[in-house]
């Protein structure tokens, strides 16, 4: 299964961050990524988070970094439409299969909510039924 890993780094440290994005664009374990800006990634990996750990801490070596799991549809801030469409591709049917077997009702209770209710606060995107903060 496919999962969400933001990977933070300081880009002014020992790390070449031109050889880190080499090596991620061409790594077996990472299927695709996003790097809003310097110093972060968000990477898509069919690998565990402590496999892809592994993996970073051979080209991180010893300069510092910090891999966390994101879930998609608990994550907010500011960052570009295409980027949240990117994060939550593929979870609505995730949350559909659940609602529809009874598990997570709450879940499409939410989506409903924020549809009708929170109007002005961003827009639900139809494709993800994710709300998506407007573009400042």
């Amino acid at each position: 299964m496919t999962s969400i890993f933001l990977l933070s780094f300081d880009p002014l440290g020992n790390l070449n961050p031109r050889q880190l994005e080499i090596f991620i664009r061409n790594a077996k374990g990472i299927s695709e990524w996003h790097s809003p800006f310097s110093g972060t990634y968000f990477i898509k990996s069919n690998q565990d988070q402590n496999e892809l750990n592994e993996y970073l801490s051979a080209v991180f070596a010893s300069s510092q970094y910090v891999l966390s799991k994101v879930e998609p549809g608990a994550s907010s801030g500011l960052l570009p439409e295409s980027i949240w469409l990117w994060l939550n591709r593929g979870v609505r049917s995730v949350l559909e299969s659940l609602t529809q077997s009874g598990r997570s009702a709450s879940v499409s209770g939410f989506v409903e909510r924020a549809r009708t209710e929170w109007p002005g606060r961003g827009q639900v995107d139809p494709r993800t039924g994710f709300i998506i903060p407007p573009d400042r």
